[in-house]
Order: C-alpha cells, then sequence, then structure tokens
C-alpha cells in the first residue's frame, strides 16, 4: 500500500496471477480427486467384503458344529440345500445379482459370470442374506457372491468373486484373476496382515498336459513362452513369490486343473495364522 500524490493505491492480483492459480488448481483436483473417490469405493467394498465374509463364514462354522462333522462340504446342509435357509438365515430366496458383470478370465477361457450362472443353475441354490449380499452356493460348497447385490461395480475381484469353503466352514479360495494387476485380493482385505507364501511348481501330476502348463505360467510368471518352458523343464521350481493364501490357492487350482501338474505353497516371513 502506497500513498501517492494524496492517494492510496491497493495492489491486488492481476488477472492472468487469477488464471495460473485456477489452473493450478484444476490440475491439483484432477489428480487428487479420483484416487480419493477410488480409496472410498474401495473402502466401502471393503467393509460389506468383510460384513459379508463374516456373515457366511459363522453360518458355515454353525454347520460344522452342529452337525459335528470334520468338513463342511461334506454337510448334510450343502449335501440337501439347506444352508441358506436354516444357517444362513437369508432374507429372500431368490436371485439377487446384478443383471450383468463384467468378464474375467478362468482357465478355460474368458467368461461372464451371469453366463456361468446360467450354465449350472440347476445346481446353485441363491438367496439374499440379511446384509444384502447375493449368494449362490451348489450342493459341492463351490459359490458365487456378490457382496453388495445388483449395486455395481458388478465385477469379478472387487463387489463379486467365486467362493468356496474350508473343513471347518470358513469361507476360502475365494477366485481371483491373476493374470490381471487390478484385481483386490480377498486376504488383504479381510485380514490386516495376511500370510505369505511363494508358489512351487513341483512336476507334472497323473494327466500332464506340457502345453497347457507351459502357457498357465506364461500367464502367472509374465515370462514369455521359452522362458517358461525352461522353468518347467527345471522342475521343481519357485513360480510366484510372496503372494497371499487366495493368490497362491488360483494358481494352484489352475494348475492342477485335471490332475495336470503338482504345486506346493512355501510360507515367507509371513505371521504362522491368519488374524
Amino acid at each position: 500500500m502506497k500513498l501517492k500524490g494524496g492517494y492510496m493505491h491497493k495492489h491486488g492480483f492481476t488477472l492472468a496471477e487469477i488464471l495460473i492459480a485456477m489452473a493450478i488448481i484444476g490440475v491439483v483436483a484432477a489428480l487428487t480427486i479420483p484416487t480419493l473417490s477410488e480409496a472410498y469405493k474401495k473402502r466401502v467394498l471393503t467393509t460389506q467384503l468383510q460384513r459379508a465374509y463374516a456373515e457366511v463364514s459363522q453360518a458355515g462354522a454353525a454347520v460344522v458344529t452342529e452337525e459335528m462333522t470334520d468338513n463342511f462340504k461334506y454337510s448334510q446342509a450343502i449335501k440337501d440345500q439347506t444352508f441358506l435357509n436354516k444357517y444362513l438365515l437369508i432374507a429372500g430366496e431368490r436371485d439377487g445379482f446384478a443383471s450383468s458383470y463384467g468378464k474375467y478370465n478362468d482357465k478355460n477361457g474368458t467368461y461372464n459370470l451371469r453366463e456361468k450362472m446360467s450354465n449350472n443353475k440347476n445346481d446353485y441354490k441363491c438367496g439374499v442374506t440379511k446384509s444384502g449380499a447375493a449368494i449362490c452356493i451348489d450342493k459341492n460348497a463351490n459359490g458365487i457372491l456378490d457382496v453388495n447385490g445388483e449395486n455395481g461395480p458388478n465385477l469379478i475381484g472387487r463387489d463379486a468373486y467365486q467362493i468356496t469353503f474350508d473343513p471347518d466352514g470358513t469361507v476360502s479360495n475365494i477366485y481371483i484373476d491373476y493374470t490381471k494387476k487390478n484385481d483386490w485380493d480377498i486376504d488383504e482385505l479381510v485380514n490386516s496382515n495376511p500370510n505369505r507364501y511363494n508358489v512351487i511348481f513341483v512336476g507334472y501330476g497323473a494327466n500332464h498336459n506340457f502345453w497347457y502348463i507351459v502357457n498357465q505360467i506364461e500367464n502367472i510368471t509374465g515370462k514369455n513362452w521359452e522362458e517358461s518352458e525352461k522353468l518347467v523343464n527345471n522342475a521343481p521350481v519357485t513360480i510366484k513369490e510372496n503372494v497371499t493364501e487366495s493368490q497362491a490357492n488360483a494358481i494352484k487350482q489352475t494348475l492342477e486343473w485335471s490332475d495336470y501338474a503338482i504345486v506346493k505353497f512355501e510360507l515367507t516371513n509371513g505371521p504362522k495364522k491368519k488374524n
């Protein structure tokens, strides 16, 4: 502020300075808002997943306790498909899934979750849990879970999962597409400090298929065909390091499909027990 000729002059911002400041604010907003939005969505879906995981696992444990069985998969509740109504206490026996889902990669090709459900509709018994999760379970204790029902994003590895159960009735082996870098991992969402494993390709199974195994190891490791072939020929060999249990199981199930290979896990420096 200066006095000149008896007048007080105020120096404000020029139009150019204001435009530059607005541009900087716009750039910062463009960089941070999507990140914050994605983080918020992940927190919401994580909470829904944790709720559904606990809800279904508690029901599974109740079956094991009441029937005094050693393995949930062989329980009467699964055989006669009374698990949902009797133990999970579903809010409605109906299909609570979205009309369509994004495609995912399975060992047999690329599928839409709706296609899988349609192809196996006679095997599934479906319902909606009290928390609003949609679930379908077949007579082998394998199923599909959408933690928020018909609401989005309706993507495998986000709000929708293929599931199975451990012998004690706990939800386990939730399918993830390990070839995709942006999948969320059930172990990292449900457990704050999950076990970590190295996955070891031990060798061929009884019905070994060289071409299938090399192709899958190529997908798993990101190596080319020649490098993947060398790994197969040098078995036993570590093909994936420091992954969570669900990631390790996804790899194991893919490689051991149709008894093509033998795969084992090696615990790294993770905790001895799940949280």
